[in-house]
């Protein structure tokens, strides 16, 4: 049996909680992305990269301009010309990592691709479907390079490696706590077992795709975005960062493949 919300003692963990939520959402009133549609919205398709790792020699969206509904196409360069940041690092309070590698992300590849999946361009379009099928005749020219796909290979020597000021493919190297106690421990243990632990570079993760929308003012000028994460504050501070600059809110200008002006995105 559920406990009422303001009643105290149903919290605390594994304790029954009685959720909000749930009739709206079992009655068809709940509300996600693709339910929003506003006047003059349009939508976003991207183009990914199919090769692990290679040079980005060149993006090819003329075809793809040409197609039905389609607004307007970014690349990389785009957003180097208007003066669009990387995507950095973000340090944690309270876990003090020391040197660390700086991997600096464009938003779209520029010159290196260094993973499948990569975003190489934007499409944007009047309907999903039209930024979908514009998306799909984009080409995109890469020489491949060396890769590896598993993370003993990665740091190997003499592997590949995906980041010059890090030749052993290696970004940070972390550990608490003091290493003769542990060393002292191990070493009166009856049995050691060892075990390695892997994760991917996938932070938020959730269920569903996420998804950002974006809306502008007449004037390019951005003013207000939404964004399906429960982390909302850690994507506000390197978003707003990226796009204070004037030459950054008026990306869609300074694109050259921009045909009109684009007043909500999502």
């Amino acid at each position: 049996m559920m406990s009422a919300p303001n009643d105290k003692s149903s919290h605390g963990i594994s304790s029954p909680v009685r959720r909000r939520e749930d009739v709206r959402f079992v009655t068809g009133r709940g509300c996600y992305t693709n339910d929003i549609d506003v006047p003059g919205q349009a939508h976003a398709a991207f183009v990914r990269s199919d090769h692990a790792h290679g040079t980005l020699r060149g993006v090819d969206t003329e075809a793809a301009m040409t197609m039905p509904g389609v607004v307007g196409i970014l690349t990389g360069n785009d957003l180097l010309r208007a003066g669009i940041g990387f995507i950095r690092r973000i340090p944690l309070k309270g876990f003090e990592l020391g040197k660390t590698l700086d991997t600096p992300r464009p938003g779209l590849a520029q010159g290196r691709v260094r993973y499948v999946g990569e975003p190489v361009a934007l499409v944007i379009a009047e309907t999903a479907a039209q930024a979908a099928d514009a998306a799909s005749v984009v080409s995109v020219d890469v020489e491949p390079l060396p890769c590896v796909t598993g993370v003993e290979d990665a740091v190997t020597a003499g592997a590949p490696t995906i980041w010059s000021d890090a030749p052993n493919n290696i970004a940070i190297q972390w550990q608490s706590g003091s290493t003769d106690s542990i060393d002292a421990v191990f070493a009166e243990a009856a049995h050691v077992t060892v075990e390695i632990a892997t994760a991917s570079n996938l932070p938020d993760v959730r269920a569903d795709q996420p998804s950002l929308r974006n809306a502008t003012r007449p004037d390019q000028r951005p003013s207000a975005r939404g964004v399906t994460t429960q982390c909302q504050a850690r994507k506000r501070s390197p978003v707003s960062s990226h796009l204070a600059s004037p030459a950054a809110a008026a990306v869609a200008s300074a694109a050259t493949s921009s045909t009109r002006r684009l007043p909500l995105t999502r």
